[in-house]
């Protein structure tokens, strides 16, 4: 018998809402006793252990007792008891109720302040990490430049940027181009210069690393964008380590999205087009988590052949996300 959603529903759909959604087989199953389980309590040990840990880029203090308070009150008024879900664009009116998107959105405009985006510029959303992020901001980039151009940029990185850059070429079937680096593992732009101009018939997508894993190298921006004039160009910011904590250094200038007139002061130009940053390194989230911030008028911009490709109609709006379904908690 061919099964089909109709059949589905009639023989077990019944049966499973008869039973509050939980089929008999697991509720004739015994709980477990958590506190005796031998994997939890290898995982307290473990936990225990988190002081002596070496060699990743991870806060280890344990947030404040107020964080956990606040998850406390989320529950009490039912956010995860149930599958809430962030899925669409947090700046639209979404139909499926069940999610945090207002929450969502004050954190988006809170870091994009401190990033200094201009307020009534801000586009973004809580991905799942820092490699969302860019998986995110390499799309973008990769999407708006070949609707500007009609061809498929390329992709210029430094090799101590993080892997994940490289996996997210290969997802996205772009051509690299490894730009050298100097000696502090910051990106050499007299070869940036050098290796655009031997590649002038395309497009360039840079991805300019804010805290190399290994070196902690902070690629310049500004020295960058003056090599991208008069070309079809998108930089996004690889800020997932140092994104956290720079802007609360005598360097916070150096991630601010706008770039100022020295003689006017005021602001003239965008740095960069979207950030990454991770929020379970240097914020001490609890889990894995990152931001992805650019701006209102790019979103605007990449929405248009975004929509081409895809309608999820019965979610009544183009997301602006790849990632569909999304935790309303984090």
């Amino acid at each position: 018998m061919t099964m089909n959603r109709r059949k589905f529903l009639t023989t077990t759909g019944l049966t499973a809402l008869a039973a509050s959604c939980t089929p008999p087989a697991l509720m004739s199953q015994p709980l477990p006793n958590v506190t005796a389980h031998e994997p939890l309590k290898k995982l307290q040990h473990e936990a225990l252990q988190k002081q002596w840990l070496l060699g990743y880029p991870i806060n280890m203090k344990t947030p404040p007792e107020a964080f956990f308070e606040w998850r406390k009150q989320l529950m009490a008024v039912g956010l995860n008891r149930f599958a809430f879900n962030n899925v669409g664009n947090p700046y639209d009116q979404s139909h499926i109720p069940f999610n945090s998107h207002q929450f969502e959105k004050a954190l988006i405009n809170r870091f994009a302040a401190v990033y200094g985006f201009a307020q009534d510029d801000v586009w973004g959303f809580l991905t799942n990490s820092g490699t969302d992020s860019n998986m995110h901001g390499l799309y973008m980039g990769r999407t708006l430049l070949k609707s500007r151009t009609g061809v498929l940029p390329k992709i210029y990185f430094t090799q101590e940027a993080h892997y994940s850059i490289q996996i997210l070429s290969d997802v996205l079937n772009l051509e690299t181009v490894i730009v050298k680096t100097d000696r502090q593992g910051n990106m050499d732009v007299a070869d940036l210069e050098s290796k655009l101009a031997d590649n002038a018939n395309q497009p360039a997508l840079i991805v300019a690393t804010i805290g190399t894993t290994f070196k902690g190298a902070i690629d310049p921006i500004d020295e960058i964008q003056r090599k991208l004039r008069n070309r079809q160009a998108y930089l996004h910011l690889d800020a997932a380590l140092f994104g956290g904590y720079l802007p609360h250094t005598a360097f916070a200038s150096d991630l601010l999205q706008q770039g100022m007139n020295s003689e006017q002061g005021v602001a003239r130009h965008h740095r960069y087009d979207s950030i990454a940053v991770s929020c379970h390194k240097f914020f001490g989230f609890p889990s894995p988590a990152g931001l992805f911030i650019t701006t209102q008028k790019i979103f605007e911009e990449f929405l248009q052949p975004f929509s081409e490709i895809h309608d999820p109609e019965y979610i009544l709006q183009i997301p602006g996300t790849i990632t569909c379904s999304r935790d309303a908690v984090k």
